[in-house]
Parts: structure tokens; sequence; C-alpha cells
């Protein structure tokens, strides 16, 4: 009895401190912008945690700077801090794509951006899915505030330039 008591106890307090819980969802794209499943991961995600009494921010790339409220999760969209916004990117030059890889793989200016959001909603998780147009530095800037970082494996982009590991 002992023992299911303990358990039943633990398990309240689990759902008791989830509630308090703030978690910043970041991506590049958040519907109704989508080009493929890893918007609509993130909504259902986002929503998710929401239903269960989870406080859930979105931070999404854009081609502009707005927040809105979407089924009742907030969402910031920030313009991308690449030289454009990957939903964008079948239609541009290649020139402009290897530019786009390059700022990819360390981008300063997405941290600058994503910092003052951080500050002001202050999460205790960042999860990253789509991380194209953030870039890894968003972790970085996140540790540093002393925020825990989890990643979704959703796409290949940090692993391959096309992000289809194919040749």
């Amino acid at each position: 009895a002992y023992f299911i008591k303990f358990s039943h106890n633990c398990f309240y307090n689990f759902l008791r401190n989830i509630h308090k819980m703030k978690v910043a969802l970041v991506c590049s794209s958040y519907p109704p912008y989508i080009k493929g499943g890893g918007e609509i991961s993130t909504q259902l995600l986002a929503e998710g945690l929401k239903a269960q009494g989870v406080d859930v921010v979105v931070i999404a790339a854009s081609d502009l700077n707005s927040l809105e409220i979407i089924n009742d999760v907030k969402v910031y969209r920030v313009k991308s801090p690449n030289i454009y916004w990957s939903h964008s990117s079948d239609a541009q030059p290649l020139f402009k794509k290897v530019i786009w890889h390059i700022f990819e793989s360390v981008n300063f200016f997405a941290r600058v951006r994503l910092l003052p959001i951080l500050r002001k909603e202050k999460p205790d998780i960042l999860h990253t899915s789509t991380i194209e147009d953030w870039s890894p530095s968003v972790w970085r800037a996140a540790r540093r505030q002393g925020i825990k970082v989890v990643h979704t494996l959703r796409s290949y982009t940090l692993l391959c330039p096309r992000a289809t590991m194919f040749k």
C-alpha cells in the first residue's frame, strides 16, 4: 500500500509540475505556411503540449516579423536570420543557395534574433525540429540562458546540403 501511495504521489507531482513547464518550439516554418510534414508535426506537438497544460510558444522563421495566436498557441514569426527564408528556396539562384548554406553552419544573426524572445518568454526547454534558417547556433544561445535543448531530427539538413541524403 505504501508503494502505491508513493507512486501515486510521484505521478501526481509530475502532472502538477508539467503544467508549470514552458516550451519554446523553434522551427523553419509554421502553419499556415506548409512546405512539408515538419510544419504539421510541429503544429501537432505544440497543440498537444498545450492541451496537456504546458505553456507553449512557437518561434518560426518567416519573411516578416509578427506575433499571432493560432489555436491558442502563441506564434512569433521572425524574419529569417539567413539571406532568404528557406520556404522560398526553390526560387533562389545557385549562388544564393551556396551563401545560405555557409551562413547556416554558424549563423550569428539567428542568436541575435532569438535571444530577445527567449529572455521575454523564459522557456524551460527549447525544442528544435526543422532547424533550417536558424542553424545549430540557437542551441548555444539557449544553453547560455540556462535553457535545456531538445532536437527532433525531421530532416537531414544538418548532414546534407540537399537535406535528402541522395546524390
